[in-house]
């Protein structure tokens, strides 16, 4: 599937394009898995952080019934609560969040679920120590969260507006 960033499109499947994340990898430290990594790995990367990011609930409503993706989305404040989004384009922040979680992806594949990594161990002599800690599969990057946080009304979104 090839990747397509049209802005409220009917078979839209990333909110940004791949020119559009490799200018922002460019300036960034840490970003050699996104940088060394093929163009298709790379659009793979943007069309699975994106679906990943349409699975959490939004403030506001969809432009248009007919859009394949949550965004561009009506009635949605920007972070000062002084102007809405246009509802032509996708906010700043939500591509961010999808570069984040697009390299995030790179780097570990977080969306699976993997119980043994969950287990620590130690021994010393006849000392054991065997620690389970739960992880849950499939949250997104705390980065992202931050970034999608002021917009979704799940996970860690809600949000007050003042009067």
């Amino acid at each position: 599937m090839a990747l397509d960033a049209t802005i409220g499109g009917s078979t839209s499947n990333s909110y940004c394009s791949l020119t559009e994340a490799d200018a922002y990898f460019a300036d960034r430290l840490n970003s050699s898995e996104w940088t060394s990594a093929s163009q298709g790995t790379k659009e793979k990367a943007l069309i699975t952080a994106t679906s990943r990011i349409d699975e959490e609930q939004f403030v506001g409503y969809k432009v248009s019934k007919d859009q394949a993706l949550k965004w561009p989305r009506y009635n949605v404040l920007d972070e000062d609560g002084f102007f809405y989004f246009a509802t032509d384009s996708i906010p700043e922040r939500v591509k961010q969040a999808v570069f984040v979680t697009a390299l995030e992806l790179l780097r570990a594949d977080f969306l699976a679920e993997n119980y043994m990594g969950n287990f620590s161990y130690f021994s010393a002599g006849t000392v054991q120590i065997k620690q389970f800690t739960q992880q849950s599969a499939g949250r997104l990057p705390s980065d992202a969260v931050r970034l999608l946080e002021r917009f979704m009304t799940s996970a860690n979104g809600g949000r007050l507006v003042r009067a």
